[in-house]
């Protein structure tokens, strides 16, 4: 009986699909028997690949093809966390992406189509509002530089009809079948990610762009970078894409001190312990408890435990406040157990012909676990440092004017202004290099140190770092 309701129902899809393309009237109870029996997974076990037979077909209006795509959801897209791609050049990654394109085709193109979509209503009118299909070229050219360490997620924006973070979030979930792994509700994950892309405010620096593009960072970390070998489980894996997608949600565009300072209702609520922080990752909890949003009901109590925890503990340690100590239990206790290179040298050279022996896994501790996936989701929070120079500059810029916003505010209230926060003095574009010396780069050497597969990102922040000198070089010489 299930074999006849399955064959049935591709049938009948087929049918559908052959009126269309004939520009015949389509019966619309014959569609909502399909979409009924799409919904009750009777089509989910066809023994043909029939969403590529679909997109195959060069007579298919490209709009009807991503609809019925989206129709059948829920299926595998790709190989799981490929090999990374063999070489690097400085501006573009050799080698392709999973399933035999660099954008991993048309099936997963129609999964960033249902991603981006308006958030799905509860009455069942589904799939009303989605990317337009024009856009598919330049969607499929930026989702091709998506393994790429530099990365502009800008251009992602943009491609995107300014829905960054839910579509590349969808988009990796279905590409690394984590939402069959997980068994999870694909349509709520869709509504989470958007209602989270949403609750990004329209700050300078700390918006949904910024968070695709740390997604988009902590992505290549455990790709391009070696990490998900080294993890050896998807409940990390799963993590670090919910950390970075989540990291910073409802920002207030204003730093931890000034929240303390004016006694904001953060600060009360978490007693002045990394409000912002704590707040973040709060909210994307009670988001996910309620019933629209719960994509993730069907996990198991064990895995939903070890998730949680890592979630808390990636996101927490984005509070610059606790990067000192952070990196220095990473340098002390990593690196020594995992044998790597001294993770204060600047000279890396010795990295340059990366060898060939496996590297060693983290160990099955799971506060080793943890302290490394902390790590990687700050490195992947700065990882704009490594983009090309204009979409690098274009991030700071937007971070120096969320600093003199604030500033602004602490004027208006008559509080002393925070330092580099005052618009009519040098903001942080004029203080780069010693950020990069004294932040960013001994936490760049010291994940290479242990990942040497991320040798590539580090060069590119130093040649960024170089930029920066150099201005300031020519600043001071103009000066004399």
């Amino acid at each position: 009986m299930r074999l006849l309701a399955v064959t049935s129902t591709v049938s009948s899809l087929i049918d559908i699909c052959d009126r269309i393309l004939k520009g015949l009237e389509v019966d619309l109870n014959s569609v909502e028997a399909v979409h009924q029996a799409v919904l009750r997974g009777d089509i989910i076990t066809q023994p043909t690949r029939i969403e590529e037979e679909l997109v195959s077909k060069e007579e298919l209006d490209q709009d009807v093809g991503l609809n019925l795509l989206q129709l059948l959801g829920g299926k595998k897209l790709g190989e799981r966390f490929a090999p990374a791609p063999e070489s690097y050049d400085g501006e573009v990654i050799a080698g392709s992406m999973p399933g035999g394109s660099r954008s991993g085709g048309p099936t997963a193109a129609a999964s960033v189509m249902a991603a981006a979509k308006e958030e799905v209503d509860t009455t069942g009118d589904e799939e009303k509002d989605v990317v337009a299909a024009s856009l598919m070229p330049a969607m499929e050219a930026v989702l091709a530089t998506v393994d790429e360490w530099r990365f502009n997620a800008f251009k992602l924006a943009e491609v995107t009809q300014g829905h960054p973070l839910s579509a590349l979030g969808f988009w990796l979930m279905k590409r690394y079948d984590l939402i069959s792994v997980f068994q999870l509700d694909a349509t709520k994950l869709a509504r989470f990610l958007r209602k989270i892309e949403d609750g990004y405010p329209d700050n300078p620096y700390h918006n949904k762009t910024h968070a695709a593009d740390v997604l988009q960072g902590m992505h290549c970390l455990l790709t391009r970078g070696g990490l998900h070998r080294r993890l050896g489980e998807d409940v990390a894996i799963f993590a670090s894409y919910l950390a970075a997608i989540t990291h910073d949600y409802e920002h207030k565009g204003l730093n931890n001190d000034f929240l303390v300072r004016v006694g904001d209702e953060l600060a009360f609520t978490y007693n002045d312990i990394s409000p912002m922080e704590n707040h973040h990752i709060a909210a994307a909890f009670k988001l996910m408890r309620q019933k629209d949003y719960n994509f993730i009901k069907k996990i198991p109590r064990e895995k939903w435990v070890r998730l949680r925890r890592l979630l808390i503990d990636m996101v927490l340690a984005t509070d610059m406040k606790q990067h000192f100590n952070i990196l220095s239990k990473f340098q002390s206790k990593l690196q020594v157990k995992l044998r790597s290179t001294n993770f204060a040298a600047p000279n890396l050279s010795h990295l340059e012909s990366p060898s060939h022996d496996d590297p060693l896994p983290i160990s099955d501790d799971d506060a080793d676990k943890s302290l490394v996936l902390q790590v990687g989701l700050k490195c992947a929070d700065v990882g704009h440092l490594a983009a090309p120079w204009e979409v690098h500059h274009r991030w700071v810029s937007g971070l120096e004017e969320e600093f003199f916003r604030q500033g602004d505010k602490e004027k208006s209230m008559h509080m002393m202004v925070s330092p580099l926060m005052d618009r009519c003095k040098d903001g942080i574009t004029k203080s780069q290099v010693g950020f990069f010396d004294i932040v960013a780069l001994p936490l760049f050497y010291s994940w290479a140190s242990v990942f040497h597969e991320a040798l590539p990102l580090v060069r590119a922040v130093e040649d960024n770092c170089n930029r920066w000198r150099s201005l300031e070089m020519g600043r001071n010489a103009g000066s004399k």
